[in-house]
């Protein structure tokens, strides 16, 4: 559609340009996954902080597991006269 200007000089309106059914598909699928990711997200700390919340329970008996858990080194001593610790190894669980 030609659009005439004040001076009488014809221009024409720029045609649209037709858009790629695969941009907006990108579109709607980025949107997607940044929903899908937020959710994941959100779950993962409803989960999360129930295991806090128990983990904050068994907070007080914690030096009851310590001391359950702690034991002596092995050592190695020398076979001299006097004893020397010649190698230590702590104790794993």
């Amino acid at each position: 559609m030609a659009v005439r200007s004040s001076t009488g000089a014809s221009t024409s309106a720029k045609p649209k340009k037709a858009r790629s059914p695969w941009k907006r598909r990108f579109k709607i699928l980025g949107i997607l996954f940044a929903i899908v990711i937020a959710a994941t997200l959100i779950a993962g700390t409803v989960i999360w902080t129930k295991y806090l919340s128990a983990a904050a329970e068994q907070l007080p008996k914690l030096d009851q597991y310590r001391a359950l858990l702690s034991s002596e080194p092995t050592r190695i001593l020398s076979a001299d006269s006097k004893p020397v610790v010649l190698f230590e190894i702590a104790a794993e669980k």
